[in-house]
């Protein structure tokens, strides 16, 4: 069973938070995002900052962050990587 939490849609910025749980004994948050290679990497931080660690930190539960975050692996900035370490 799933039950969404939280729900972020923005230009180049979306976020959809789930609560999943597995016979009401497991429960776990699943939050999902997509970053649009058009958003700077200032622009993500401040979204990671804004909507994402304040999911987390508020939660009692283990949460899963994944997503498409349109990140060149190759050219990644500390700043991306700053913006990911919750």
């Amino acid at each position: 069973m799933a039950k969404e939490v939280s729900s972020v849609s923005l230009k180049q910025f979306q976020l959809v938070g789930v609560q999943v749980a597995h016979s009401q004994k497991l429960l776990v948050n699943v939050v999902a995002v997509y970053r649009s290679p058009a958003l700077s990497a200032t622009e993500f931080q401040h979204n990671v900052n804004k909507y994402i660690r304040p999911a987390i930190a508020s939660s009692t539960k283990p949460t899963v962050l994944l997503g498409d975050f349109n990140v060149d692996a190759q050219q990644t900035t500390v700043l991306y990587l700053t913006s990911l370490n919750t």
